[in-house]
């Protein structure tokens, strides 16, 4: 089932604990503005001691450990990043989407453009319920 924005605010009007999700659907649909969306792959590399590795996978919160003391030092170079480039995608929707970018990349259907031009076709929010 597909859910337009208006239909999703008529929804979750009707709600009250649902009204605060976070997202801005006024904005959404401001015919004036439009929503940019870049996807793009990023490959960084860092070598480091298999020891601190083991440190980090024997740690309470690797995750933490992995941002404070090994992300800090990967490198994104010029190969790498030509590389990534090649999987870069673009798509732009009506209205500012910001507050929901991340929701509308995970439940709405549309494609992705792999180059900007006179085919970029602006897209509607339409969920995919």
């Amino acid at each position: 089932m597909t859910v337009t924005l208006e239909q999703l605010k008529e929804s979750l009007s009707s709600v009250p604990q649902m009204q605060h999700l976070g997202w801005d659907i006024d904005s959404a649909q401001d015919e004036e503005m439009v929503t940019f969306v870049k996807r793009s792959v990023v490959y960084s590399e860092v070598t480091l001691p298999k020891s601190e590795f083991i440190k980090m996978k024997n740690d309470e919160y690797p995750t933490e450990y992995f941002e404070e003391q090994i992300e800090t030092k990967m490198i994104t170079d010029e190969v790498m990043k030509d590389y990534g480039d090649m999987y870069t995608k673009y798509a732009v929707f009506e209205g500012d989407i910001s507050s929901m970018t991340d929701d509308v990349m995970a439940m709405c259907d549309f494609d992705w453009d792999d180059i900007l031009g006179d085919h970029t076709q602006i897209k509607k929010v339409d969920f995919d319920l």
